[in-house]
């Protein structure tokens, strides 16, 4: 579909696009970047409003024509919420699990709900507090 690959070259293209200049930028020592170690592992992480189905999925990025340079994961901002308010009986972080996916083969194709294991988590207490104090709040629950 044309209008399929002129939105994403729009939105994910450019997205890739922009990743790619900060990596070169990097690797090639910018003074105005050289706060940022140089010698740490780079993922890359695009976060749409919306979800953006199968955006991670080969054929789907093979319409782009810019690919990003490094393991790069596109998500929602509720993907990233939910991730952030993750709370993992194991001590895991957030960026540790969002690591583990982007590097894992398999699962960095999928939508990132879908590559995670939400068995372990825990109820984020800051989180239900505050929903607890909204007057539509029920306990937590969204």
């Amino acid at each position: 579909d044309e209008g399929l690959e002129e939105d994403l070259e729009r939105t994910l293209g450019k997205a890739f696009g922009q990743l790619n200049t900060t990596d070169r930028l990097l690797n090639d020592c910018e003074p105005n970047l050289d706060h940022i170690p140089g010698n740490l592992p780079r993922y890359g992480l695009v976060v749409t409003r919306e979800r953006y189905w199968m955006a991670n999925l080969d054929f789907v990025r093979g319409l782009i024509t810019s690919q990003p340079s490094l393991p790069t994961l596109v998500i929602s901002i509720d993907e990233l919420e939910a991730l952030v308010a993750l709370n993992l009986e194991d001590g895991s972080s957030a960026l540790n699990t969002l690591v583990s996916v982007i590097s894992d083969e398999e699962r960095s194709k999928w939508m990132l709900d879908a590559s995670i294991d939400w068995t372990g988590a825990a109820r984020n207490p800051i989180i239900d507090e505050a929903w607890r104090r909204l007057p539509f709040g029920q306990g937590g629950d969204r």
